[in-house]
């Protein structure tokens, strides 16, 4: 994360964050950054003081329990992307502004 803060340090209006609460085999992992925890600081520091730095959590849990495990994951990245172009729009993104998706990990 530091090396990709470092490249955008006071250069982007916004930074817009998604993490799961499953790794990509969709095994439960903790959040990195939760709502008022010091990494969440952490990371809001390192793209600078007017670069807007949010982190959407999406969580997958029991009502999945019945699909499959492919599907679960297209349910995950779907929904991921779904909220980073949620986060752009209401960030005031229009047309004619670029988004970098990467995963930061």
């Amino acid at each position: 994360l530091q090396a990709m803060a470092a490249e955008g340090y006071r250069i982007y209006h916004v930074v817009a964050y998604v993490e799961s609460n499953t790794t990509q085999w969709l095994h439960p992992k903790k959040l990195r950054f939760p709502k008022g925890s010091k990494a969440l600081e952490r990371l809001e520091a390192l793209y600078g003081p007017h670069t807007a730095v949010s982190v959407d959590e999406v969580l997958i849990n029991r009502a999945f329990e019945d699909v499959s495990v492919i599907d679960k994951h297209l349910i995950r990245v779907d929904t991921q992307r779904e909220h980073i172009l949620h986060r752009w729009k209401f960030s005031g993104m229009q047309p004619e502004d670029i988004g970098i998706g990467a995963d930061a990990d």
